[in-house]
């Protein structure tokens, strides 16, 4: 504790209760290190979204200022602090071309990387014309920084608009067309993307596999996905905008949601920063009674399957699903699948 007493200066003559008052001032602006973010998630996917919700709520409650566009708000009235703008229209775009992404991996990639492209610009361009969102664009809100998913670079120009720095982050490991945009090196042969079905070069044939996917990444996304996106930007900005390469380069830093552990090591620049693993957990609700029953029954383990949100196991080939099943059925142990459908198939 700092006790001030009342005694005089006797180099200046001043009494120090003078300076009370400035002293009390001084520690209330020193501890008004509060800052006016805005995030942006806006990905229609539930996997995406919980990421950083904990970032959101654990900001608000450190007393910044956050504002996000999120396609699954948090909506818990104790966070006064955060205000979300609702997008979960966006899954409607989403939905309608999922089938056709799932289907695409297993029978055309291009076919299918194409139809996720013009999704992303369908409901980047509906995000980007909702009120809310036109509100903020040309509204007199300011922020002191953006974190932003790397994902749809229209959402760059916020950047920009709100003349601040920003950080990128990724929900997965950041693609290899990602790191090139931010300047950094990453070789297609020792480094497959993460998209691929392979993580080693064990054989020609998968290292020009990578090699070709490499070029098709760098040609849809870089190209083609950001000449859509620009403009985008000129109908909902303005046409004074940098382009959005410049603006994914001038990144501060970039958060991938992946685990050295888990992953195969690779170096990073410094300013690409691994976070897997590290972000704090909203505490689960208890499980049902039924769920708690075969848990407590499996005596030798049990195992959660679930494809996430986005793949509907409706969509997966018969053969798939037929295929997921014969391999289940070989293991000791209670299998749990979230399955999205009461028309479960035999194995």
């Amino acid at each position: 504790m700092i006790e001030i007493t009342s005694h005089v200066i006797s180099s200046r003559g001043y009494h120090v209760e003078m300076f009370v008052p400035f002293v009390v001032f001084w520690a209330l602006i020193s501890g008004g290190n509060c800052a006016r973010i805005l995030g942006i998630i806006p990905f229609p996917s539930y996997s995406h979204q919980i990421v950083f919700q904990p970032l959101w709520r654990e900001l608000s409650l450190r007393g910044h200022q956050v504002t996000t566009l999120t396609t699954d708000p948090i909506n818990d009235a104790k966070l006064t602090n955060l205000t979300e703008i609702d997008l979960h229209f966006s899954y409607d775009a989403w939905r309608s071309v999922l089938a056709e992404v799932v289907e695409g991996t297993q029978n055309n990639f291009v076919k299918s990387v194409r139809a996720m492209t013009l999704a992303m610009q369908e409901f980047s361009r509906r995000q980007l014309a909702h009120p809310s969102v036109q509100g903020l664009i040309h509204g007199d809100a300011s922020f002191d920084l953006l974190i932003v998913e790397y994902f749809l670079p229209s959402m760059f120009a916020f950047a920009e608009r709100f003349r601040c720095p920003h950080i990128g982050v990724s929900s997965v490991d950041v693609p290899s067309n990602v790191l090139r945009l931010i300047g950094h090196p990453i070789h297609p042969v020792v480094y497959p993307d993460y998209m691929l079905s392979f993580t080693d070069h064990s054989t020609l044939l998968k290292r020009l596999k990578s090699i070709a996917f490499s070029l098709y990444a760098e040609f849809e996304y870089n190209h083609y996905l950001y000449s859509l996106q620009q403009e985008l930007v000129e109908t909902s900005f303005g046409s004074n905008y940098s382009s959005l390469v410049e603006m994914a380069k001038n990144a501060s830093l970039l958060f991938t949601n992946s685990d050295p552990i888990l992953y195969k090591p690779k170096p990073f620049l410094p300013n690409v920063i691994q976070i897997g693993g590290g972000s704090y957990r909203i505490p689960p609700a208890p499980l049902p009674n039924k769920l708690v029953g075969v848990l407590d029954a499996a005596s030798s383990g049990v195992i959660y399957f679930s494809l996430g949100t986005n793949v509907n196991t409706e969509n997966l080939p018969n053969e798939t699903r037929k295929a997921i099943l014969e391999a289940f059925a070989e293991l000791p142990y209670t299998v749990l699948w979230k399955f999205d459908s009461d028309d479960i198939p035999k194995a």
